[in-house]
């Protein structure tokens, strides 16, 4: 019987290695796929920090009720059915697999389990020694099929391998995957230009001419509005410039007067204010 019984526990523990590698590779394929779903949607809305965040803890709590469904609690109830396996349940599955001891080898553990009164020692006796000379050279291990773990195992190595490639070569996924891992951060997207304007702040003396150089750093705009406002003004005047030979965008202003302010805007990109100052020259 202990023979029997070691060579039913060794179908138990590889039966449950199969069915938890099967539980592990179906895992990793949905968190594969679910991650790279995430990223894509990521790319597609370049969401705000509190969106991400949002969404990070949703799938950390999805991630973590599937990793129960799958892989913990299976695993719990595995450890304790392995305590105490079903040993008649097994011998059946093995009568199933080799016809020749059908049920033979599910009733005698039975009746060994049970210590059955209503049958002689010697008639148990001797059924359990016709079984074990029928299984004695019988490798139960057969029944466990491995050919469905190994299945999910390649659907999981493709599912992570190709979620892996697209993330790395799709242009925006792997800043999207970056901006996903870290949720808290706030990734504003770069503008496509930025002004560089001349003299910036400056003093001049009164009647001086002065020229405004505009240079859109980056994806360079078809046209640029200058907005200027002087001192005696009530609201601001509005140019539209464009370009020269060499990329800048200049507007001259003659004899000034008076002080102003300035800006440059153009396709909602907003340079900072700058003022021109009129001051008196000394008399010497």
């Amino acid at each position: 019987l202990g023979e029997i019984q070691k060579k039913l526990r060794a179908v138990v523990e590889r039966e449950k290695r199969r069915d938890g590698l099967k539980r592990l590779f179906v895992f990793t394929a949905i968190v594969c796929t679910v991650f790279l779903l995430l990223v894509l949607l990521e790319a597609a809305g370049n969401f705000d920090s509190g969106f991400r965040t949002v969404l990070f803890w949703v799938v950390i709590a999805l991630f973590f009720s599937a990793l129960g469904v799958y892989v913990a609690f299976p695993f719990i109830k595995d450890i304790l059915y392995y305590v105490n396996p079903d040993y008649v349940d097994t011998a059946k599955k093995i009568g199933a697999h080799f016809p020749k001891i059908k049920d033979e080898l599910a009733n005698v553990v039975q009746l060994l389990a049970e210590n059955n009164r209503n049958y002689s020692n010697q008639l148990i006796d001797a059924a359990f020694q016709n079984v074990y000379n029928k299984t004695e050279k019988l490798d139960f291990n057969q029944v466990v099929d491995f050919s469905p773990a190994r299945r999910y195992f390649r659907i999981g190595l493709i599912t992570f391998v190709a979620s892996l490639v697209v993330i790395s070569f799709v242009p925006g996924l792997s800043s999207a995957a970056f901006r996903l891992i870290n949720f808290n951060k706030n990734f504003s997207p770069p503008p496509k230009f930025v002004f560089e304007i001349n003299p910036g702040n400056i003093e001049i003396a009164k009647g001086e001419n002065i020229s405004i150089r505009i240079k859109a750093n980056g994806q360079q705009p078809a046209k640029v509005i200058l907005s200027t406002k002087f001192s005696e003004q009530s609201e601001s005047s509005e140019k539209v410039l464009f370009p020269d030979s060499l990329g800048y965008f200049v507007f001259e202003v003659r004899s000034v007067k008076s002080s102003f302010e300035y800006f440059a805007y153009a396709e909602k990109i907003t340079s900072e204010t700058y003022k021109i100052s009129i001051i008196n020259r000394p008399i010497i």
